[in-house]
């Protein structure tokens, strides 16, 4: 996640550094077309309308970019209030029990939020959850496709073994459970965010159509100088793929990006608030940040 720092141009640009090369290629040509060869125009008026029909495209399509942004970064913030909600739970309804501790659930909850971070990323980090959950769990997490689901299954049955053991009740069980389905919920809605395609129609048609404004304004600046007219081409056409960019980083909060949603930085939140509440004294340190973003 972007960090309220200043944001180098160098990463800026290094993101439309393709599109910067065409459109001075083409800005450059064209100019220099018009000026020893075809010399034609086209009236300015039809570039502002497709200038304009661009910017209200970009516009609807930053604005659905953000919401699903948005959206996953509500959900992780529930993520983050659940965790909490299952350990709290977990510790005041558990009787004392020798083999069936809420110690055991609330590290594996930890090494849940972990893992469904990686997940969502594409990435496998095993040795993190080893050190939270036991060997044969670790086996059992590795032996499903969905490995995140399985924590949540192993967290359902050790709730199932506490109340057929007399550890919680009947309520305190059905109270549990409920904690474990809404973090299912999550996981489900984060899972749908990665997977859902936003259309790829809609995204080329807008792309070409930024291209189509570069060979145009050329075109329709020809009263001015040929230096002035490739700069202006080149800083409006660039801007309009700057915003479109933005959008497409949006719309995936999930991709190990500075502009994902910082899933390992509350991950290691969930991690520092149940260590301490279960009264370890060395809790990790909050995850550290890059120079302008965190994961």
């Amino acid at each position: 996640m972007l960090l309220n720092k200043r944001i180098p141009i160098s990463y800026l640009l290094k993101r439309v550094k393709t599109e910067l090369l065409v459109i001075a290629v083409i800005s450059i040509s064209i100019s220099f077309l018009n000026e020893n060869y075809l010399f034609f125009s086209i009236p300015f008026s039809a570039v502002m309308i497709l200038g304009t029909l661009i910017s209200l495209l970009l516009a609807f399509r930053t604005a659905q970019s953000y919401d699903r942004w948005w959206e996953a970064r509500k959900i992780w913030g529930k993520i983050l209030s659940e965790g909490r909600s299952l350990t709290r739970e977990a510790l005041c309804f558990y009787k004392e029990d020798q083999t069936n501790k809420p110690e055991t659930l609330a590290k594996r909850q930890i090494a849940w939020n972990y893992e469904l971070g990686d997940t969502l990323r594409g990435k496998k980090n095993f040795d993190r959850l080893s050190e939270y959950i036991s060997p044969e769990e670790l086996a059992y997490v590795k032996s499903h496709m969905n490995s995140p689901n399985a924590l949540l299954d192993l967290h359902a049955k050790q709730i199932k073994e506490a109340y057929e053991k007399g550890i919680i009740n009947e309520f305190q069980q059905i109270h549990l459970m409920s904690t474990l389905g809404e973090l299912c919920d999550l996981m489900g809605m984060s899972e749908r965010i990665k997977t859902t395609v936003f259309p790829r129609t809609y995204s080329t048609l807008l792309h070409l159509s930024i291209y189509i404004f570069a060979i145009m304004m050329p075109l329709g600046l020809l009263d001015i100088a040929q230096g002035l007219e490739i700069f202006i081409n080149v800083v409006l056409s660039l801007s309009f793929f700057l915003i479109e960019r933005t959008a497409v980083y949006l719309q995936d909060p999930f991709e190990d990006r500075p502009t994902d949603i910082s899933v390992t930085a509350i991950a290691r939140i969930i991690e520092i608030n149940i260590l301490q509440m279960l009264g370890e004294k060395q809790a990790p340190k909050e995850h550290p940040a890059e120079d302008f973003f965190i994961l």
